[in-house]
């Protein structure tokens, strides 16, 4: 899942590069995916 992160960053580096504001969403499932995948974009933006 977590080279899913990635990816997804990648993909949108040059909106944030230009200064625009970029929202993501993670769909939950049953295993709380979306928690730990916000937690790995949250490291690799370093967003606190």
């Amino acid at each position: 899942m977590l080279i899913c992160v990635y990816l997804c960053f990648h993909a949108f580096f040059g909106f944030i590069k230009e200064g625009k504001d970029v929202y993501v969403y993670f769909n939950n499932d049953a295993n709380g995916y979306a928690v730990i995948n916000a937690k790995e974009l949250m490291k690799i933006v370093s967003v606190k």
